[in-house]
């Protein structure tokens, strides 16, 4: 021990003694391991850590699928939902719920707000573990129909609207104009399935379920001690069978449309999506480690030279190759954990702005930050990066000729022919590191750019949109909605500077997925499912007023769009888009043509509510700029057999949008002071939304890439610089036998270039292995697109070329008469 705190002791005067050398190594790593611990930070809380729920590793969610229909994800049905609870042995416990409802909150303490609504059947809370703090959760007497009036508060709207009362328990608030009583408060930071607000006993009714075709249930179970996730996918698989054998009428259950259960675990729910980005800008900020190590092992390589005298005395006087290699490491440690403390200091900033960039659908995102278990990964990471850099210099150091340093005039080791080829080969890898990062962060350029310029199907600039839920217990049914909203759009178009104005019930880019089955007539494509002898197909549907396609400037193919005449008293219409006509109709005209929703009421057997399609209109990303999407249907709000009462606004001016959003405001108070507006922004912020995840992964990938680069060139140039000042007394003789200038740059030039074309070629093979990782990131562009490959391998060998200048400048001034005098 004692000859441990000799090393350490005498490290740090050896370290106090060269600040320069100290202080360059010390801020290279704080760089590394700062980005490391940061992203760390992420992954830690976003991947690694265990859900804060009991028994997390049990839960799973059950989904339906008509993967033949381009479903492979539904949720469940009534009927679905109760048979499944009779017949399943591999969970202890089942639960359903519906989230991300919104619903308008009304209280005597408190102005009506929107909130987020999620409900659930009283099972949820206890499948979860999770305990209120004040008052209790749901009883299965209150989840029963009509007995459902009572509501669970969550920690930031107790605090927000009710200002932490204690006393809120017993209070009555109103949800969409009804009655509810406050039962309980959740938990600080406790979220399910997105951050609801207030939530409801579901209140399933099991003597009068909805139709098996209306899939709108999510559902959790807890496996049984023992039962796997496997065993469990098994019984699914029956479980299925088994609906199709005793429901053959049901035609979604036939095998044409591929319907099927499986399971999900909970964990891979919630983080599967974003797991590919985060382990590749894991792996990338690794590379920029390892580059910082490479870096540090040529700066100690070099500083051995000056301490080559003083080692070959230590062994002289008695010290093995093993005492010093011990105290290099000594040195090269302590280097690292002052280079991670000061790391970790960059990284508290780093995840504060990890935190603020993160996109709206980054889960578990309030968990991510310093604790102990990302200290614990930052000291670990510091003593290994410590050995990493340090261990080959060392070896190579404790390895050499001291008798040789002894001499007067001896060259050592670090300046011969072996030292020469190590401090290249750690350049050659620098250069291959710093070129597979680059290849990512170029992918990811072309990437993003192929992305944005993806055609959305509609206009976003100066276009301004606002939710409205009109509540149900003062618009009862259709007829007051239908004004409201053209009482509404009438006031609104008439404001200065409005274009025009529409609303629709679900935007664009919103991510949802609001399908429907929509029957057919007259078409000509085969394999299509068939219900009641007609033809259908899924498609997205939206609800539209007049003004809507005029608003977002949804070109307009063939036919008209909905006029104020298209009401809940005339002819049914309907418009369709390019997709659509397409598949069903290709090469006719889909002017005229039949198409359904829904049926006519009492009619026995049911037959379609037939309308005519008036319309093409071009085809609107619904979802996200990668994803196609389905065929798109839309309808007049008046004439859909269900009440609309949630619509977006959609109002476009030649003024800035956002500078409109109060005036509007002002006249939905005209109609209704009570109703609240929310979800208030322009079509331009809600596309900078849909892009912000592939926009963070290319941002830090970058940065990470760019910092490699630096690296990188700065490990170029003090090799060369390095090499210069060693072959002076050789190019001293060179020049003195005549050797002109020219010669002597295109000397150290052309040293410097083989390093370089020899990292770029190791580099391009390492990157056509590691890129393909990154292939589930990548939109456009393949991942050994030959482009980006081409155009960083020539800018990193530019770049090099460029690191080798200086150096070959200086060796074109050297005096040759200096330069012979120099040993």
């Amino acid at each position: 021990m004692e000859t441990f705190w000799q090393d350490v002791r005498y490290g740090i005067r050896m370290l106090a003694k060269s600040p320069g050398f100290t202080a360059v190594a010390v801020l290279t790593l704080a760089l590394g391991i700062g980005a490391n611990t940061a992203i760390f930070s992420v992954v830690n809380a976003v991947l690694l850590r265990p859900l804060p729920y009991k028994g997390a590793g049990q839960l799973v969610h059950v989904w339906g699928k008509f993967e033949k229909l381009g479903i492979p994800v539904n949720s469940i049905s009534d009927p679905e939902w109760w048979e499944l609870k009779d017949s399943s042995q591999s969970f202890s416990e089942l639960a359903a719920f519906v989230p991300d409802d919104g619903v308008n909150l009304t209280s005597a303490d408190s102005r009506p707000v929107r909130v987020t609504e999620g409900d659930a059947t009283s099972s949820l809370f206890s499948i979860l573990g999770v305990q209120p703090q004040l008052g209790r959760t749901f009883t299965a007497e209150e989840d029963q129909p009509g007995k459902s009036h009572v509501v669970l508060l969550s920690d930031s709207l107790w605090r927000s609207a009710f200002g932490s009362d204690p006393n809120v328990i017993g209070k009555i608030v109103h949800l969409d104009g009804t009655g509810y009583t406050v039962v309980g408060v959740l938990p600080p930071g406790f979220q399910f399935e997105g951050a609801h607000e207030v939530w409801n006993p579901l209140g399933l009714d099991r003597a009068k379920p909805q139709g098996r075709g209306s899939h709108y249930l999510s559902v959790l179970g807890r496996l049984k001690p023992g039962v796997t996730l496997v065993q469990a996918s098994l019984e699914m698989n029956r479980f299925a069978a088994q609906l199709a054998r005793e429901h053959p009428d049901y035609v979604p259950y036939g095998p044409d449309a591929g319907w099927g259960v499986f399971l999900v675990a909970l964990q891979e729910q919630i983080v599967g999506k974003v797991r590919p980005a985060l382990l590749v800008l894991l792996g990338a900020v690794g590379f920029v480690l390892l580059i910082a190590c490479v870096n540090i092992a040529n700066l100690l390589l070099a500083r051995a030279s000056t301490r080559e005298r003083e080692i070959a005395i230590r062994a002289a006087l008695g010290a093995g190759k093993r005492r010093i290699v011990s105290q290099l490491l000594t040195e090269s440690v302590l280097l690292a954990l002052v280079g991670g403390g000061f790391g970790l200091m960059l990284s508290y900033w780093g995840v504060d702005a990890l935190r603020a960039l993160s996109p709206g659908n980054l889960p578990r995102v309030t968990e991510i930050g310093l604790n102990g278990t990302v200290l614990g990964f930052t000291l670990g990471l510091s003593l290994f990066t410590g050995l990493v850099f340090g261990l080959v210099p060392a070896l190579h150091i404790a390895g050499a000729n001291f008798q040789d340093c002894l001499k007067e005039g001896g060259r050592g080791t670090s300046g011969g022919l072996g030292g020469r080829r190590l401090r290249n080969a750690l350049v050659v890898s620098e250069i291959a590191l710093a070129l597979v990062l680059l290849v990512g962060a170029g992918l990811m350029v072309r990437s993003f750019r192929r992305l944005l310029e993806v055609d959305p199907g509609f206009q976003t600039r100066n276009v301004l949109t606002m939710q409205l839920s009109l509540p149900e217990a003062t618009y009862k049914d259709g007829t007051p909605v239908y004004s409201f909203y053209r009482q509404l759009l009438e006031r609104v178009k008439n404001l200065p500077g409005v274009e025009a104005a529409g609303a629709v019930s679900n935007l664009p880019l919103d991510d949802s997925n609001n399908s429907g089955s929509v029957f057919l007539q007259d078409t000509p494509v085969t394999g299509l499912q068939r219900f009641m002898n007609y033809p259908f197909l899924e498609v997205d549907l939206r609800m539209a007023t007049p003004g809507y396609f005029d608003a977002m400037r949804i070109p307009v193919v063939r036919g008209r769009l909905f006029t104020e005449a298209d009401n809940e008293n005339a002819p049914l219409v309907a418009i369709v888009d390019t997709d659509f006509a397409q598949r069903l109709w290709p090469g006719q005209d889909p002017i005229g043509k039949q198409v359904a929703i829904n049926a006519i009421p009492n009619s026995n057997p049911p037959q379609p509510r037939w309308r005519t399609v008036v319309g093409v209109v071009a085809h609107v990303k619904n979802r996200t700029l990668d994803f196609e999407g389905r065929e798109q249907a839309y309808f007049p709000q008046p004439q859909v057999f269900f009440n609309v009462r949630t619509m977006n606004l959609t109002v476009r001016t030649g003024l800035d949008a956002s500078s409109l959003a109060g005036t509007v405001r002002e006249q939905v108070a005209a109609l209704d002071r009570d109703l609240p507006i929310y979800e208030v922004s322009t079509m331009q912020q809600r596309l900078d939304t849909s892009v912000a995840q592939p926009r963070l992964n290319l941002v830090l990938l970058a940065a990470f890439a760019m910092l490699a680069l630096v690296l990188a060139g700065v490990g170029i140039y003090g090799v060369m610089a390095y090499s210069v000042t060693q072959r002076t007394h050789e190019i001293g003789i060179r020049m003195a036998l005549g050797a002109q200038h020219e010669d002597v740059m295109k000397l150290v030039i052309t040293q410097g270039l083989k390093l370089a074309v020899l990292g770029v070629g190791i580099g391009l093979v390492a990157s056509l292995g590691v890129t393909r990782f990154m292939s589930s990131l990548l939109f456009g562009v393949q991942a050994t697109d030959p482009v980006t490959f081409a155009v960083v391998a020539l800018a990193l060998t530019g770049i090099a070329l460029a690191a080798c200048y200086v150096p070959a400048r200086r060796a074109m001034r050297v005096n040759p008469i200096v330069a012979l005098r120099y040993e």
